[in-house]
């Protein structure tokens, strides 16, 4: 029976429909709930993007999801910002439940009018949707302040509605834990005190590197990673930090558990924190997981080619090459991050005579319409975007093993 349906699966994985697009490992379709103001348009609206750094206009919202330009399986991140969601209420963790439960009620709006799509609970959902020719969405939340606080809230979100990936740290300290220092004034500005913190325990020379966090997981994190694996969600490391990953990675493989990082860029062009560590990327070799390169040049600040005319476009290209070469095709995919207030990917400027340039490679990436060709772009060989499919399938299989049979 299991090689009948790995059959199908091939088959499926195979045609045109799946073989144009990559996966998407973590995307924002409906961020404006979540942060108010500091995005322009939302999730019915077309998406307002109109250029590589239109870094507070929609680059994706319901109406990029066509079959066209849709991957073929997404994962979709509910996310709420403590302040920005709702400047007027200092009532914080509700700000952020609010917002969730928002994008929540506009995605099931989504899937009850758009039949093509539907929500995969589990893994043999996905694989019975992608054999109708649908298209799974694969829920996760970032961040579980205020949105997983007590074993009602996980049951709610995990058991009832399908949340599989928790991306449980993120962009500021809370009761959980630290924070995964960015770069430089980003890591600043989002952790003032976490950043000065470091630089004093180093006697400042973090400067000339990167400043790490000095908290990880406190008490209360722990027992939240613990109730989220015995209810089979896949922790996602993206926002944990060293510390953090140190204390998980010991965790991961006295289970079993395979890694997953979803939306990252590894650490020897963004040196910080929150850049993708050797470490992570061993346990991968040693245990198995998935990483997903996010399209941004906010996450590159050391250049692969070293060339006099950065483009994001062939930098970017050359990351999803060399993590490939380190990781394996099937372990290697795309976290677009989509929304999030990030740059896109700059356009081809070393541009030599007579050489024919696409629509991308003219104007960079900027918008969710272009994923399909941002895939084929950093890899044309179409076995990837298969491979990779059949292995985050694989991958959530063993997660979620005693939560069905198979």
């Amino acid at each position: 029976m299991r090689r009948i349906t790995t059959w199908i699966l091939l088959f499926v994985f195979a045609s045109p429909h799946f073989a144009r697009a990559q996966m998407d490992l973590h995307a924002h379709l409906d961020l404006k709930p979540g942060v108010g103001l500091l995005l322009r348009g939302d999730f019915d609206s077309p998406a307002r993007s109109s250029k590589w750094d239109d870094r507070v206009r929609t680059k994706a919202s319901s109406q990029s999801l066509t079959a066209f330009e849709s991957p073929p399986l997404i994962v979709i991140s509910f996310y709420g910002h403590p302040f920005f969601s709702n400047p007027l209420s200092f009532d914080w963790k509700t700000n952020v439940r609010d917002a969730n439960e928002t994008e929540y009620r506009h995605l099931i709006e989504f899937v009850r009018t758009h039949p093509l799509f539907e929500i995969a609970k589990t893994p043999r959902e996905a694989e019975n949707l992608l054999s109708d020719k649908r298209i799974p969405i694969v829920l996760s939340i970032e961040g579980a302040y205020g949105t997983l606080e007590n074993e009602d809230d996980i049951r709610k979100w995990v058991d009832e509605r399908g949340v599989a990936i928790v991306t449980p740290f993120h962009l500021s300290e809370d009761h959980f834990g630290g924070v995964s220092m960015m770069y430089k004034f980003w890591g600043f500005a989002a952790a003032p005190i976490e950043f000065f913190k470091s630089m004093l325990i180093t006697g400042f020379s973090c400067l000339s590197d990167f400043c790490k966090s000095t908290v990880g997981m406190t008490g209360d994190g722990r027992v939240l990673i613990d109730s989220l694996m015995r209810h089979k969600v896949w922790i996602d490391l993206a926002h944990a930090n060293d510390i953090e990953i140190g204390e998980l990675l010991p965790e991961f493989k006295k289970r079993k558990l395979p890694i997953l990082v979803t939306h990252t860029s590894p650490r020897e062009i963004y040196p910080a924190e929150r850049g993708l560590p050797t470490e992570v990327m061993n346990a991968i070799i040693d245990n198995d997981g998935m990483i997903g390169l996010i399209p941004t040049e906010d996450m590159m600040k050391r250049s692969w080619t070293r060339s006099p005319c950065f483009s994001g476009l062939v930098e970017f290209k050359q990351s999803v090459h060399e993590m490939i070469k380190v990781l394996g095709e099937e372990r290697v995919v795309l976290g677009s991050d989509i929304n999030a207030p990030l740059d896109g990917l700059s356009p081809i400027c070393d541009v030599k005579p007579g050489q024919m340039l696409s629509p991308l490679e003219e104007k960079g990436f900027y918008t969710y319409s272009q994923w399909p060709t941002l895939g084929q772009y950093v890899s044309p060989d179409t076995s990837w975007s298969e491979k990779s499919l059949r292995h985050f399938i694989s991958l959530w299989k063993r997660v979620a093993q005693t939560r069905e049979s198979f």
